[in-house]
């Protein structure tokens, strides 16, 4: 009888062991959350370019978020005759576009929290005049549409290149349809605004 309920109990030990070990187990999967940035935008873990990296101060001195945040890491993402691109991640640890206008010298700039990037992903646009070298004056528009990895873009409309995988920039003027970018997973769509 004895032999019995020792075995019992051990079990029972053995039991409560597991389920602790089962609960650890979650929450260190939980500490590796999908929404971190490298997973969502691995180009913010790719190693640093020391000249392109680090967003020029485009003649205003410092470059600040649009709610007054600080960068934490920034990546340049490419270039269009329009315009310059990076995203970024803050101590928030929100995400950030920057289009940069080559002629206008604008910098039109947008953050989002991770959980609605994974989501909605993310976009900017941005507008600016200058004067060509004629004198005449001239619009600037650059954009940037981000998904997250995984996702490529459906089409890629005119005005607009694929500067990552993920990532399509330029100026699409009077382009009013929306764009769209799946995932090679799962087939879910993003769509941005036309």
């Amino acid at each position: 009888m004895k032999d019995t309920r020792a075995k019992a109990r051990t079990l029972r030990t053995l039991g409560l062991v597991l389920a602790g070990l089962s609960a650890v187990g979650a929450l260190a999967g939980c500490s590796a959350r999908p929404d971190e940035p490298v997973e969502l935008l691995s180009i913010l873990d790719s190693p640093e370019d020391p000249e392109n990296d680090p967003m020029p101060d485009f003649g205003t001195g410092s470059v600040s978020l649009p709610d007054g945040g600080e960068i934490e890491v920034s990546r340049f993402v490419g270039e269009t005759e329009a315009g310059r691109y990076w995203v970024a991640s803050d101590w928030e640890q929100r995400l950030c576009a920057f289009a940069y206008q080559k002629d206008a010298k604008g910098l039109a700039s947008t953050c989002s929290p991770m959980h609605r990037f994974e989501m909605s992903g993310l976009w900017i646009s941005g507008m600016g005049s200058y004067d060509d070298e004629q004198g005449v004056q001239r619009t600037q528009r650059t954009e940037i549409f981000v998904a997250p990895d995984g996702y490529t873009p459906v089409e890629i409309p005119e005005g607009l290149e694929q500067i990552q995988p993920n990532v399509l920039a330029g100026d699409r003027t009077g382009e009013e349809r929306p764009i769209t970018f799946r995932s090679e997973k799962t087939g879910r769509e993003i769509e941005f605004p036309g």
